[in-house]
């Protein structure tokens, strides 16, 4: 992944040249040029399993504790139950594997301590003491009608009172967590239901299923009423902001938006789908009180909007795979999110709002700051910083090439270093040159062949990690020609 900006300076008579400092140079970062897409493992070694010649599908992952991107619980096909609590740092540790079917969803409503699993064959799972305790919740449901089949989705408004929606047309409730079993609330079979959502309280909730279907409660669940969604796509999730604003995604690149709780006055949902984008669209998720939201589908489709869903586009930073992407959730913020899917597929992805950025600016060798298209003399010397501002997380393996234009001789003074965000805020360019310039010197991470100065790898430079808020800076001098 990369970024470049490639151009020409303006031919002028001589002896004055143009310095355009935006435009003719190459830079490119190889983790993360906008984004970081960090895979993670699954620790099969730790739980003496052989890995699986095919690794099962990850269908969805939830981290329980609010403002805490550490713990973290996901499920996926053969009945595996994964654990994190370093963010995925090391292998995600095996909970449970073998002992139930393809498990599709998973529900911590309040902490990282108790939480549901449900799946094929009417599975639904408990977990308790923070995932020491699995237990299945066997002959769970009353009535008990043959045939209840795959339970989708499942949402936790409390530790007792919760609700799943199965692929046979049912919803059911419980109220004591399962201890007595769940009472079915909404039986037809013709519909197949695929997600269920209560945003704000336990009252407001919402599912959603094939052909286009979508139904409303308002009474916690003891009824739910049909809406009009106007299309017929198959809508795989469900995600509400508060009891009004929310969103549906589903097959063909669909997403409906509505403004008034799916049954208010006016259109009661908004196609929001992106052009082009035919990808079965299989989860969203906005972090706490953000107006960045993110979805994710087939084909390692990722899709975001920065303005609350009024529209949305594709992400500028693509995952490194092909996979379908079932789930994704960022739990704190806009930064870190967990994208979950197909063959075991588990990436974490840093400064997702693209708060790295790449810049180069000009400077006189006194520290005069030069504007663009400033006219100089021939045989005037330039420093020239190149720099990256990092307002997030860690940058892994940063590389940046300059290519020089013809109008510049390269001079030599080359040097590279590090400054805080706090004493190098961005946009401070005088501030960061200042602080790079007076560095000892291009160490093993920099270096000049003929016209062209790289940072970073392939060697014979060095890898450079860069620490979270940090700027890094190279500073080189050239001559107008």
């Amino acid at each position: 992944m990369g970024l470049s900006d490639r151009g020409r300076i303006p031919k002028v008579p001589a002896p004055l040249r143009s310095l355009a400092v935006c435009g003719f140079f190459l830079l490119f970062l190889a983790l993360p040029a906008r984004a970081a897409w960090i895979p993670q493992s699954i620790d099969w070694a730790g739980a003496g399993i052989p890995v699986p010649l095919i690794v099962p599908d990850i269908n969805d992952v939830q981290f329980p504790l609010p403002g805490n991107d550490q713990v973290g619980y996901a499920v996926g096909g053969g009945g595996l139950i994964l654990k994190t609590t370093d963010g995925g740092a090391t292998p995600w540790r095996i909970l449970s594997y073998g002992v139930y079917s393809t498990l599709y969803a998973v529900h911590f409503p309040v902490d990282d301590q108790t939480g549901f699993v449900v799946g094929t064959g009417g599975a639904i799972v408990k977990i308790t003491n923070a995932g020491s305790t699995i237990t299945n919740q066997t002959g769970w449901y009353t009535p008990n009608p043959p045939g209840a089949g795959a339970i989708s989705d499942v949402y936790m408004t409390s530790v007792t009172q919760g609700h799943v929606v199965a692929r046979s047309g049912r919803i059911y409730k419980t109220t004591d967590g399962g201890a007595t079993p769940w009472v079915m609330k909404y039986l037809n079979p013709p519909d197949t239901f695929n997600a269920v959502h209560f945003p704000q309280d336990a009252l407001t909730g919402y599912a959603v299923g094939n052909s286009g279907i979508i139904f409303k409660t308002s009474n916690a669940g003891e009824t739910w009423t049909p809406l009009a969604s106007g299309v017929f796509e198959h809508l795989n999730e469900v995600y509400f902001l508060d009891n009004e604003i929310g969103f549906t995604v589903g097959e063909l690149g669909r997403i409906l938006r509505t403004n008034n709780g799916g049954d208010g006055p006016g259109p009661p949902w908004q196609d929001r789908s992106v052009g082009g984008v035919s990808a079965s669209l299989e989860g969203i998720h906005f972090p706490p009180a953000s107006t960045t939201g993110f979805i994710v589908g087939t084909g390692g489709t990722v899709l975001y909007t920065t303005n609350g869903g009024a529209n949305w586009g594709l992400y500028p930073s693509q995952p490194p795979t092909g996979n379908a992407l079932y789930a994704v959730q960022f739990p704190v913020d806009a930064n870190t999110g967990y994208v979950v899917g197909a063959r075991g597929t588990i990436y974490k992805l840093t400064d997702a709002t693209l708060s790295k950025s790449l810049a180069k600016a000009a400077f006189l060798t006194d520290g005069t700051r030069l504007a663009s298209g400033v006219r100089l003399p021939k045989g005037t010397l330039v420093d020239f910083l190149v720099h990256v501002n990092n307002g997030g997380g860690q940058i892994i393996d940063l590389r940046a090439e300059d290519v020089l234009d013809g109008a510049f001789l390269y001079q030599g003074n080359l040097k590279q270093g590090t400054c805080s965000t706090a004493a190098c805020r961005s946009g401070d360019e005088s501030a960061i040159y200042t602080a790079i310039a007076a560095a000892a010197g291009p160490g093993t991470v920099v270096s000049q062949n003929g016209n062209t100065v790289r940072a970073g790898l392939p060697a014979p430079n060095s890898q450079i990690d860069v620490s979270a808020n940090t700027v890094w800076g190279m500073v080189f001098r050239v001559q107008l020609q």
